[in-house]
C-alpha cells in the first residue's frame, strides 16, 4: 500500500512539472522569422502607398558651371533630371582612392552637378533608384551623386557616389567615393538640358576647412500656405498595428486615448496631434541588421498599411536605434514644427523582428485654403551675416545645411495649420529656425 502511494505521488509530481514546462513554453515561445516577414501590420489601407524613388528624391541640386554656381530645391525640376537618369545604366562601379583635396575637387569642382540627399543612403537601396550593371553592390552609404562633365576620357568615371558628410566629420579616414560611367551621348544630352535662367544663382560659403555650402544669392519671396486639418482614422491604425484588434482594450483620459493588447501599446494624443505605437517585446541591444534591410523593411511596413498621409521624404538614418525618419515636404521645402514634439515627422524604429516604435502625426493636411499671402526672406549671404552676429560662439564648421523651409503654426482651435516660410539651418546636428523678424537678441535653439 505504501509503495502504491509513493507511485501516485511520483506520477502526480511528473504531471505538475510537465504542466509547468508546457505553460512556460506557451508563454515564451516566439516563432523565428525575418524582419520583412513580420505579421504586425494587418491588411489595412489608411491613405496612400509610396515607391522608394518617391521617398528618396534628392532635396537639392547644385550646378557648378565654371566660376558660377546655380541650384534649386524645386521638386519638379529635380524630378525632370532624375527621370532622365532613369534611362541610364551605371557601368563599371568601383571604389576610387583619393586624397582629401582630390575628393573635394571631385565633389565640388567646376563643370559638375551635385544631387544632395538629406542623409546617407545605402547602395542596396540606391539600386531601387538607379540601374547598376553590377548587382553585387558595395556595403557602403552615400549622401550625394555627382555628374562630372569635365572629362571626355573614354574610361574615366563620369558619375561619382560620395559620402560627403562622413568625410567632413571624419577627416582622418579615407573618403568614401565610388566612380561609374554612363555613355557619353547620355552625358552630352544631360548637359544640354541645363540653362542658367532655369535656376537660382548660388554663392559659396566656407564652413570650416573642408565644408563648402552653396546658398541662394538673392532674396526670395515665398507663399504662406494654410491648410484645414483632417484627423486620421484611429481605428484604422489600431486594426493595422495589432495582431488581433478584437483583443485590444481602449481607455481615454482627457485628450489621451490608449490602446493595448497586453503587450503592444498605441497612444493617441489629441492635444499634440500625435500617434505613438510601442512594442516593448522588441527591445534588443547590440543587434546588427544591414542598413539596407532596415530601409526596405521600413518601406514595406509603411506601405502595408498605406500610411503616407501627406508628401513625405526620407530625412534621417539613426544606426544606433535602427530608426528611419521621414519629414513632410511641401513644394520641395521641409516642414518643421516647434519642439519638443515634431508634428511633421514619421519615425520607424526596429527591434529584433518587428517594429519597436512608430511615431507619426495624427492628422493630414486635407484642404489648402484659398487665402494666401507672401513673405519676403533675406538672401543667403545676409541670413548668414545675421547668424554670425547673433549666435553666441558661432562655429562655421558646425553648420551643415542652410535652407528655406516652412514652420508649422497651429491655430487656436487646432483646426488650421499655417506654413510660415522660414530660414532654417542644420547646426551641430539640430535644426534651428532663423527668424530675424522675431529677433529677441539671440537665436533660439531647436525647431522654434
Amino acid at each position: 500500500m505504501k509503495r502504491t502511494e509513493q507511485m501516485k505521488t511520483a506520477v502526480l509530481t511528473i504531471l505538475v512539472v510537465a504542466s509547468i514546462v508546457l505553460t512556460w513554453n506557451m508563454w515564451t515561445y516566439r516563432p523565428p522569422y525575418e524582419m520583412a516577414e513580420s505579421t504586425t501590420v494587418q491588411n489595412v489601407e489608411i491613405s496612400e502607398q509610396r515607391k522608394p524613388k518617391e521617398l528618396l528624391q534628392p532635396v537639392e541640386f547644385v550646378w557648378h558651371s565654371g566660376d558660377l554656381d546655380y541650384g534649386t530645391t524645386r521638386p519638379g525640376k529635380i524630378k525632370e533630371m532624375t527621370d532622365m537618369m532613369d534611362n541610364w545604366t551605371f557601368e563599371n562601379l568601383q571604389e576610387v582612392s583619393l586624397r582629401n583635396e582630390e575628393f573635394l575637387e571631385i565633389v565640388q569642382g567646376e563643370d559638375r552637378i551635385e544631387f544632395l540627399f538629406q542623409d546617407i543612403i545605402p547602395f542596396s537601396v540606391l539600386d531601387s533608384l538607379f540601374d547598376f550593371e553590377d548587382k553585387d553592390l558595395p556595403n557602403q552609404e552615400i549622401d550625394r551623386v555627382i555628374i562630372d562633365f569635365s572629362h571626355r576620357n573614354a574610361t574615366a568615371p563620369n558619375i561619382y557616389f560620395a559620402d560627403y558628410e562622413g568625410f567632413v566629420t571624419s577627416r582622418d579616414s579615407q573618403p568614401v567615393v565610388y566612380g561609374a560611367r554612363i555613355r557619353q551621348t547620355e552625358l552630352d544630352e544631360f548637359e544640354a538640358f541645363f540653362s542658367p535662367k532655369e535656376y537660382q544663382p548660388y554663392v559659396q560659403y566656407e564652413a570650416g576647412d573642408f565644408r563648402k555650402l552653396f546658398i541662394p544669392k538673392d532674396p526670395m519671396t515665398v507663399e504662406r500656405r494654410t491648410y484645414l486639418l483632417d484627423l486620421v482614422d484611429v481605428d484604422a491604425f489600431k486594426n493595422a498595428l495589432f495582431n488581433d484588434p478584437s483583443f485590444v482594450k481602449r481607455n481615454q483620459v482627457g485628450t489621451l486615448e490608449e490602446f493595448t493588447d497586453g503587450s503592444r501599446q498605441m497612444e493617441v494624443d489629441y492635444s499634440k496631434n500625435q500617434i505613438r505605437y510601442n512594442n516593448p517585446a522588441e527591445e534588443s541591444d547590440n543587434l546588427y541588421v544591414p542598413t539596407g534591410d532596415v530601409f526596405e523593411d521600413t518601406f514595406s511596413f509603411m506601405n502595408d498599411h498605406a500610411g503616407w498621409t501627406d508628401p513625405y521624404r526620407y530625412a534621417e538614418w539613426d544606426e544606433f536605434n535602427r530608426k528611419v525618419t521621414f519629414r513632410m515636404y511641401i513644394n520641395g521645402r521641409p516642414v518643421m514644427s516647434p519642439s519638443p514634439v515634431d508634428l511633421t515627422e514619421i519615425s520607424v524604429s526596429w527591434g529584433e523582428d518587428e517594429v519597436k516604435e512608430y511615431i507619426r502625426p495624427a492628422f493630414s493636411l486635407a484642404v489648402l485654403m484659398p487665402e494666401t499671402s507672401k513673405k519676403k526672406l533675406l538672401s543667403g549671404p545676409n541670413i548668414l551675416r545675421y547668424v554670425e552676429q547673433r549666435v553666441r560662439e558661432f562655429a562655421p564648421s558646425q553648420l551643415e545645411r542652410l535652407t528655406i523651409g516652412y514652420r508649422l503654426e497651429k491655430s487656436s482651435n487646432n483646426q488650421l495649420f499655417t506654413l510660415e516660410p522660414t530660414w532654417y539651418m542644420l547646426y551641430a546636428g539640430a535644426w534651428m529656425a532663423i527668424t530675424p523678424e522675431e529677433d529677441e537678441g539671440v537665436l533660439k535653439s531647436g525647431l522654434g
